[in-house]
């Protein structure tokens, strides 16, 4: 079962034509080698024919996966271009190699500023936002103790020191009084 070969395989066809020439070669000489016999040239004539129909399979087969690796790296070309839908790859851009330029640096410079402004911005709103709790968590202590100290004050009111003993009775008296001016004096 022999495989015809492409008119277009030129590794096919010079090993047809060192084929052939072999065979010529070994059909001169025949008879004429030293120590041969003519059943000797008729072997190795027989033989020679079928390392070149080895050789030739092989041109062939090595033809073949030469088409077969071109045919892959095309297919994998197109599949790139077409998965980039029709744009060249970014590793074959000419500005790939380059590094940024002038603008490029000052619009990052610009971007990179304005970041660290936001940074520092944010910075100063939460400064501000501590101070103001801090602020309203005092105001709200200080309110706190104001209640507190009308409590105690509505309560000193409330006692009937008629009832008790001299030295106490003086002293929520005492109590009462000063109560009764800072009421007067607000």
């Amino acid at each position: 079962h022999k495989k015809k070969k492409s008119k277009t395989d030129p590794a096919a066809s010079q090993e047809k034509i060192k084929c052939s020439a072999n065979k010529v070669g070994d059909v001169s000489s025949f008879g004429k080698s030293k120590g041969s016999t003519p059943k000797d040239n008729l072997s190795t004539q027989k033989n020679s024919g079928k390392s070149c129909d080895a050789a030739t399979t092989t041109s062939k087969e090595a033809a073949k996966s030469k088409e077969d690796e071109k045919t892959l790296k095309i297919n994998t070309m197109t599949k790139t271009v077409n998965n980039s839908n029709g744009k060249t790859p970014p590793s074959s851009s000419k500005f790939s190699d380059r590094g940024p330029t002038k603008a490029e640096k000052m619009e990052y410079d610009k971007e990179r500023l304005r970041l660290e402004a936001e940074k520092l911005k944010i910075k100063a709103d939460k400064g501000q936002s501590k101070i103001r709790l801090q602020n309203e968590r005092l105001r709200l202590k200080a309110e706190k103790m104001q209640l507190l100290k009308k409590e105690l004050d509505i309560r000193i009111m409330m006692i009937d020191a008629r009832v008790m003993p001299e030295m106490q009775r003086l002293y929520f008296e005492e109590l009462q009084r000063e109560i009764i001016m800072r009421r007067s004096r607000a």
